[in-house]
């Protein structure tokens, strides 16, 4: 049996993007120009599965260009389920996804063809760093928390769930306003038989969450974990040097797989702020039950009293 062929890794990218009016098939693409940083090497941005390039075209678009590092799970045809999804059902209240546009003959490597998806450049900081650069700051934290509400309102009025909420899928630009990226396991009506190769970030997820729990509300328990996580900070900023451990805000899988059993359960449940020890039980009843179990946001935040203000 012949083995697949292997995904470019980041260095072969990075060299190829050098090029584009040879590697690139798009027309937007084509004479673009790649962004560098000051060493001369093409400025990235990495994650679990794609590399990042920033471009500018020819009228002075800033783009991103991201480039795949493993096949993603039913890719393309993802992707124009998302497009055919928000143009049946358009919406006139915002919606926090960015666009993006999948390419099949994206960009040429190793005499093959590899995808691209296209995006607007997003301006911003991902949201773990926008959290510990006001973890000091309770009324910006308080307000960082009513927009991520406002993000999951509007995912919610337009049937699309992203898939995989965490910390490296979310750009929060200087006003707080959050952006999701990465549409590898989103889910719309259109793509409801399209399940997912993988289920998110290991330390927002249900610890018991499997290829069952998939459709429209298979974000409510990472959804959860982020909105606690700001709420809790925002009560008393100090839970960021129990909880923090570099792919997270507060919780890591581990956490989730003992409620209540280890220091940061223990440092949310003596928090100042009587809503958060309220959502912090509440939170560690969800992780012994069935994933499929768990409420909508904003049904969690009505049933522990902790809503405040209701969102615009």
């Amino acid at each position: 049996m012949t083995a697949p062929t292997p995904w470019p890794a980041k260095q072969q990218y990075a060299s190829a993007v050098r090029r584009p009016g040879t590697v690139f098939s798009h027309p937007r693409l084509a004479d673009c120009e790649i962004q560098l940083s000051a060493s001369g090497m093409p400025l990235t941005s990495t994650g679990r599965n794609a590399i990042v390039f920033a471009a500018r075209t020819r009228d002075g678009e800033r783009i991103a260009i991201r480039c795949m590092s493993r096949e993603p799970a039913s890719g393309g045809e993802r992707y124009r389920a998302l497009v055919a999804h928000r143009h049946a059902k358009p919406v006139d209240h915002g919606s926090p996804l960015v666009e993006a546009e999948w390419v099949e003959h994206g960009i040429r490597l190793s005499d093959r063809w590899w995808p691209v998806v296209l995006m607007p450049w997003v301006e911003g900081r991902l949201l773990d760093e926008a959290v510990a650069a006001v973890r000091d700051d309770p009324a910006a934290l308080c307000h960082l928390a009513g927009n991520w509400r406002i993000a999951l309102a509007q995912l919610a009025s337009s049937r699309i769930c992203h898939g995989d909420l965490q910390h490296g899928n979310v750009l929060v630009d200087d006003d707080l306003r959050l952006v999701l990226v990465d549409l590898d396991a989103v889910w719309v009506p259109f793509a409801a038989h399209l399940p997912p190769a993988e289920f998110g970030h290991r330390n927002y997820q249900h610890p018991h969450r499997d290829i069952s729990q998939w459709g429209p509300d298979a974000d409510s328990f990472s959804a959860l974990v982020i909105l606690l996580s700001m709420r809790a900070l925002a009560a008393d900023p100090g839970l960021w040097d129990i909880g923090r451990a570099g792919e997270n805000l507060l919780f890591t899988r581990e956490d989730l797989l003992t409620p209540g059993g280890t220091r940061i359960w223990k440092g949310l449940r003596r928090s100042p702020d009587p809503a958060v020890r309220r959502l912090t039980e509440r939170l560690a009843q969800l992780c012994t039950g069935p994933p499929a179990r768990v409420p909508p946001l904003e049904d969690v935040l009505r049933a522990c009293d902790a809503g405040g203000p209701p969102h615009p």
